[in-house]
């Protein structure tokens, strides 16, 4: 049997347990269906959430196989945590830390557990690879749900469930077998979206933090710049100013409190893809700021958060020019 896991599409943020997807997310969707075209698929199964009924559509109609909503494969119940402010991120945080501890029965108060997802997403696996009029099948669903059936299937996965997989938006994973023993062909494959176009550019900010001789510094863990270090931030809401859009992305990022002095510098983060096609266009807005309370714990799309001094640097992936600014930052005297 040949098995697709698929991740759905980027999702608008902070728009409740169900977003739609965003307009670079409906391009993902369409990527992902150009790429599977010449594909045989017997069935094609989703979940009843949103972002993967508007992922798994595109594919249904590209390679002409039914498309069937199984309940059983939705996202995990984040509970009280799905609120998603500050608090949250740090509860989210410490539930997957213990997760990644060995303990699956962690979860948020009136969500579910690890334990929880396992126990409805594993029997509704069996049925569907058990299936043998499914010999070539693709399931579109969410992170912790393609985790679970991931670590569930493939022998040489069982004892990563809590941790960090790699399960990009619109991410393919490829497996080979039966049963409970599958092998990967393809890890996270996220090729077909090189191409896929920004819609816009985008303004974020980061924060530039320096403490007692060294820097805040957080690892990504998503594209662009997935695995390499950088400065906390993100995305300017409409309506937030830089200032806002900068404290609030830090709480929320790494749990500290900041006071933003200025902008000191403007970058465009310019990522191309096959035939020079703009894939990721960020205007990063580069924002001096004074600690003021918290200790960095990560959260949020960061892996890691850390103070960093000068002679880490070295150690550290970065792109060339946070490395400059951080570099710089460190020579400078604190606002």
């Amino acid at each position: 049997m040949r098995l697709f896991v698929i991740r759905h599409a980027e999702p608008e943020p902070f728009q409740g347990p169900d977003p739609p997807l965003t307009s670079l997310g409906e391009q993902q969707a369409a990527r992902l269906a150009e790429a599977f075209a010449g594909e045989r698929l017997d069935g094609i199964i989703c979940s009843t959430m949103r972002r993967a009924m508007l992922t798994a559509a595109p594919l249904s109609q590209a390679v002409g196989a039914p498309l069937t909503v199984e309940p059983e494969l939705i996202e995990i119940d984040l509970g009280e945590v799905g609120r998603w402010g500050p608090r949250e991120r740090d509860q989210w945080a410490a539930i997957v830390e213990r997760w990644r501890a060995g303990d699956f029965t962690a979860g948020a108060r009136d969500g579910e557990s690890l334990a929880d997802v396992i126990e409805r997403v594993e029997p509704a696996i069996e049925r569907l690879v058990g299936d043998p009029a499914l010999a070539n099948l693709a399931i579109v669903a969410h992170a912790v749900v393609n985790s679970v059936i991931l670590c569930a299937l493939c022998p040489d996965l069982r004892g990563k469930l809590g941790q960090h997989l790699g399960l990009s938006h619109a991410g393919v994973w490829e497996l080979e077998g039966q049963g409970r023993s599958f092998r990967v062909v393809r890890w996270n494959d996220t090729s077909h979206l090189a191409a896929t176009p920004a819609p816009a550019p985008v303004p974020t900010c980061c924060a530039c933090i320096v403490r007692d001789g060294r820097l805040l510094l957080i690892q990504r863990g998503q594209e662009p710049g997935e695995g390499e270090w950088s400065f906390p931030g993100g995305r300017i809401e409409l309506g937030e100013t830089i200032f806002e859009a900068v404290k609030r992305e830090v709480t929320e990022e790494v749990g500290v409190e900041i006071e933003p002095v200025e902008v000191f510098q403007v970058y465009d983060w310019i990522t191309r893809g096959e035939a020079d096609r703009v894939r990721f266009h960020y205007v990063v807005n580069y924002v001096r700021a004074r600690y003021v309370s918290g200790e960095p714990r990560a959260s949020d799309d960061a892996l890691q958060a850390r103070w960093v001094g000068e002679a880490d640097l070295d150690s550290l992936s970065m792109h060339p020019f946070a490395r400059e600014t951080a570099l710089r930052l460190l020579h400078e005297p604190a606002p």
